[in-house]
């Protein structure tokens, strides 16, 4: 059996994400009547973006347990600039970018729910683990706020 390449397999992950983000938002525009090149490429550039974790973390050395962007905190802090950037920005670029980011980290949420152990990683931060009941809990408020984002920027 042929081995794939760690390029081939990127890429392959890399067009998953261009093709799920590119669905979102077109329903996004679709539903809010504007079809601008902005909030497509703002979506675009957000859902690659956090794949420079696996090279960047070769030059850290940060151990693969331990990753910089797939975990709570850092999903929280995008969470918070997609509060901002709906209340504030007029920008459809903006949007798009900080939506894409979420929309990738929600997709690795999905991929690693069903396996507790990879699950488990995103919770590294938190020095005493979680219970599963909360990471539930987690997954749901994410997903929920992904969408309630999305109806919000629908609707503004």
């Amino acid at each position: 059996m042929k081995r794939l390449s760690r390029e081939h397999i990127l890429f392959k992950k890399v067009g998953m994400y261009l093709i799920v983000t590119s669905f979102y938002l077109a329903t996004i525009a679709f539903a809010k009547g504007s079809f601008g090149t902005t909030l497509f490429l703002g979506g675009v550039i957000g859902a690659v973006l956090l794949e420079i974790e696996n090279p960047l973390s070769r030059i850290v050395e940060q151990p693969k347990d331990r990753p910089l962007f797939h975990n709570v905190f850092f999903q929280l802090v995008v969470l918070t600039m997609a509060f901002y950037t709906l209340l504030l920005s007029e920008s459809d670029f903006s949007f798009g970018l900080i939506m894409g980011l979420l929309l990738h980290l929600l997709l690795d949420n999905i991929n690693d729910y069903f396996d507790e152990e990879r699950f488990l990683r995103w919770f590294w931060i938190t020095r005493d683990g979680t219970s599963r009941f909360t990471q539930r809990i987690y997954f749901t408020v994410m997903l929920f706020l992904f969408l309630y984002f999305s109806v919000m920027f629908v609707t503004r």
